[in-house]
């Protein structure tokens, strides 16, 4: 089985993640923050009005002051003017909010790129505004240069890149937080970077981490990965691995019809002889116990009963098959089957009667045509054979040693 990669679901967990509340600035960081005695009274004006809900006057206030002030380029002004207006926009729905909350945040960043809190609220707004490579942009930034890097910033960064198309990228991304903060990196994390290998056809490189998922996820996600990491074990030629995978699944949970399945399946791959055949076809009915069989799966026990040389059960699976459905190749299967079972009577009977309810056209039916004087030249032979026996039991003679006009007569 392949993971297919759901985008979608990778901006929920984004979405689900990402701080509803932006990231105010740590006390003191960076240089050249000093605000000026009329951008601190400024701040603190739209600060007030916007602690009373009154959010569109503290943009007011903050943009009519960055317009006529020569003060009016701080960073930090344009910061909180884009934190008010970020929450216009996913607060309160404002059209055009978030469009210019980013582009506050950019003049922030302009003036300061060492901002990192402004950083990673652009982050936020670009990812709200469907920008995931602006927003992947962001949080690497806030990551950059932030006094104290946060793993989360760095997963967020890839998630975006990921989004984009970037998967190399995001992969880049996943190896620093692997390698500077790997207590940080959690399962749910490392079911993003499956995805990422998966997308990047990387399937020798995920194994260890769907080993690691199939062993620790908790149920009922757990068994996902159990069959992805079985299905790997096959793709990658690890037999070996995926017959002990499955061996232990169907120990510790017997009830899972699929795991039967796949484990005949793995022996019938990676076997050899009869041995491994019979071993296939008890997984397999048992499988048949707990689920109910589709035709091909019925079919597949049919050829392997037919295989093993147990012709009665193969002849009663394809009649089986055959009751809900008509196949010239199940039936000539059949007949086979009656026949190996010493009943070629049974099986000429049956082909007459499918050949005079479906015909004889095309290749399908032309196989009938053979099977039929195959069946009729044994079923001869087998009445020449009566013949010669009764003759002999009554002269005590072989057929050789009899009169020409005896042999005639018989």
């Amino acid at each position: 089985m392949r993971i297919t990669v759901k985008k979608r679901l990778l901006v929920a967990v984004l979405a689900g993640m990402v701080a509803a509340v932006l990231v105010a600035p740590a006390a003191g960081a960076g240089e050249g923050r000093q605000l000026p005695l009329a951008a601190a009274l400024c701040i603190n004006k739209a600060q007030a009005q916007a602690e009373e809900g009154q959010i569109q006057e503290a943009v007011k206030t903050l943009e009519t002051f960055i317009a006529e002030s020569e003060k009016g380029n701080h960073p930090y002004l344009y910061f909180t003017l884009g934190n008010y207006l970020a929450m216009l926009s996913m607060d309160k729905g404002v059209a055009g909010a978030g469009k210019k909350a980013i582009f506050s945040y950019k003049k922030a960043v302009d003036a300061d790129p060492g901002f990192s809190e402004a950083w990673l609220n652009l982050a936020r707004c670009c990812y709200e505004a469907e920008d995931f490579k602006g927003a992947a942009h962001g949080f690497e930034k806030g990551y950059d240069h932030s006094e104290s890097p946060q793993a989360i910033h760095l997963y967020f960064a890839a998630i975006c890149r990921f989004q984009c198309d970037e998967a190399e990228g995001a992969l880049v991304l996943f190896d620093t937080l692997l390698k500077k903060h790997p207590d940080a990196v959690t399962l749910a994390w490392k079911e993003v970077l499956v995805n990422i290998l998966f997308s990047l056809d990387r399937y020798k490189q995920a194994l260890p981490y769907i080993e690691e998922l199939a062993e620790k996820t908790q149920p009922p996600n757990r068994k996902k990965w159990q069959e992805i990491l079985l299905q790997q074990y096959l793709n990658l030629d690890m037999d070996k691995e995926a017959l002990a995978l499955a061996l232990s699944l169907t120990r510790t949970d017997p009830l899972e019809s699929k795991w039967w399945k796949a484990l005949a399946h793995i022996r019938l791959k990676s076997g050899n002889g009869e041995k491994d055949q019979a071993k296939a076809l008890a997984d397999l009915l048992v499988y048949g116990y707990l689920t109910p069989m589709s035709p091909e799966e019925k079919q597949l026990a049919g050829d392997l009963y037919l295989t093993l040389d147990i012709p009665e059960k193969a002849a009663g699976v394809y009649a089986d098959i055959l009751s809900g459905r008509f196949s010239f190749s199940i039936l000539e299967k059949q007949a086979q089957a009656l026949v190996m079972s010493h009943m070629p009577d049974e099986a000429l009977s049956l082909i007459n009667r499918a050949l005079s309810e479906h015909g004889s056209k095309g290749t399908p039916g032309k196989n009938m045509i053979r099977l039929k004087k195959d069946l009729e030249q044994i079923m001869a032979y087998r009445e020449d054979l009566r013949a010669y026996t009764a003759l002999k039991s009554q002269t005590g003679r072989p057929l050789s040693q009899l009169p020409d006009d005896t042999k005639e007569i018989q």
